[in-house]
């Protein structure tokens, strides 16, 4: 069974349930106001990156990694 994300309109609470995909998309329990005016939100979800992290934030950089060490002002962290 899949996460999903509710947010609620009342206190705009946004929480996770595990549920089926067949479940109702609104009118869950907030469990920040006790509110039923709650609605699936899209989510976002984590992966992993496997390699030189440095080098996958900088577009400009060699496969050994980012040669500013951070400073090349391409706004992605390193």
């Amino acid at each position: 069974m899949p996460f999903f994300e509710y947010k609620c309109a009342d206190c705009g609470h946004t929480f996770t349930m595990l549920q089926s995909r067949d479940a109702a998309r609104e009118g869950h329990v907030c469990p920040g106001c006790s509110g039923h005016k709650t609605a699936r939100v899209f989510s976002t979800f984590a992966s992993a990156v496997k390699g030189n992290s440095a080098a996958m934030s900088c577009p400009s950089a060699p496969a050994g990694g980012c040669p500013h060490a951070g400073s090349c002002g391409c706004g992605r962290p390193h």
